[in-house]
């Protein structure tokens, strides 16, 4: 096989797995490994039949995040003080309270009285 063939070889191969790793990366969204389905039928499902503290509980387990963190990226959202640990931990707790906010329909405010009422943070 000589170097021109060996190239093209390899280039071809690249392009496969170039092409494998994209199709993957437009399903990582999606992606729900390791996640119990309901839980993610119930945070994919803005507003659905699930109770507000079925849909918290499922979009805690499937973002691996604590009540702690969702409680001060509410408190963020709503314009309270609130420290945290780093700027990425801040993005975070951000992040996970603006889809708890969308999934449930309910505003930052009435989730921090729903985390008070049930002691969750």
């Amino acid at each position: 096989m000589t170097d021109d063939e060996f190239r093209q070889v390899v280039a071809e191969m690249l392009r496969g797995v170039a092409r494998v790793l994209m199709e993957g990366a437009s399903r990582i969204s999606l992606d729900t490994t390791n996640r119990p389905e309901e839980a993610v039928d119930l945070v994919a499902q803005p507003h659905s039949r699930a109770s507000p503290d079925e849909v918290l509980k499922a979009l805690k387990k499937t973002t691996h995040s604590s009540w702690t963190m969702l409680s001060k990226g509410l408190r963020d959202l709503a314009g309270l003080p609130v420290e945290h640990s780093t700027e990425n931990v801040a993005n975070s707790s951000r992040s996970f309270a603006r889809r708890a906010v969308a999934a449930t329909g309910l505003s930052a405010e009435e989730l921090l009285d729903l985390l008070a009422k049930k002691r969750w943070a």
